[in-house]
C-alpha cells in the first residue's frame, strides 16, 4: 500500500476532529480534557475563528465519524497490509461492524441512544470509499 493512503487516513482523521472540536457542544466531557491538557486557549481561537460559520447537521454531526471510521479502515489495512489472516479480518471489520450495529440497536432500544440515518449513511459511506480504494486499486 502506497504511503499516500496514509497521509491521507491521517489527513482526514484531523478534518473529523477539527470539525467536532470546532462546531459541537462545548458541554462534551472532552472539552473539560482540553482543558486539563492545555489546548483549551486554541480550541476557543479555533471556535472564534470557525465556529459562526453556519454549517448543516451532518457535516457536525455526522461527517466526523464517517471521516473517523475511513481513517480507521486505511491505517489498520496500511499496518496489516498484505496479512490476510483471521487477525486481520478482526481488526479491519471491527469498527465497522460495531458503528453499524450501534446504530441498528439504538433503533430497537437495545443501546441507549438516538438513531440517525445519516450516521448510518455515513458509516456505509466510509465502508463502500475504503473498498474502491482498496480494491479498486486507487
Amino acid at each position: 500500500m502506497s504511503h499516500w493512503k496514509l497521509y491521507f487516513a491521517v489527513v482526514i482523521f484531523i478534518i473529523g476532529g477539527l470539525i467536532y472540536l470546532t462546531y459541537r457542544p462545548t458541554s462534551l466531557v472532552m472539552f473539560g480534557w482540553s482543558q486539563k491538557i492545555g489546548i483549551e486557549g486554541w480550541i476557543i481561537s479555533l471556535r472564534e475563528l470557525f465556529g459562526k460559520t453556519v454549517k448543516p447537521d451532518w457535516v457536525v454531526y455526522s461527517l466526523p465519524d464517517g471521516l473517523w471510521l475511513l481513517s480507521y479502515l486505511i491505517i489498520i489495512d496500511y499496518i496489516w497490509h498484505n496479512s490476510y489472516g483471521l487477525m486481520y479480518y478482526c481488526f479491519i471489520f471491527a469498527l465497522p461492524v460495531i458503528a453499524l450495529l450501534s446504530e441498528v440497536f439504538q433503533l430497537f432500544g437495545v443501546v441507549k441512544g438516538v438513531f440517525d440515518i445519516i450516521d448510518f449513511l455515513f458509516y456505509i459511506l466510509a465502508l463502500l470509499f475504503y473498498l474502491s480504494i482498496k480494491y479498486f486499486k486507487l
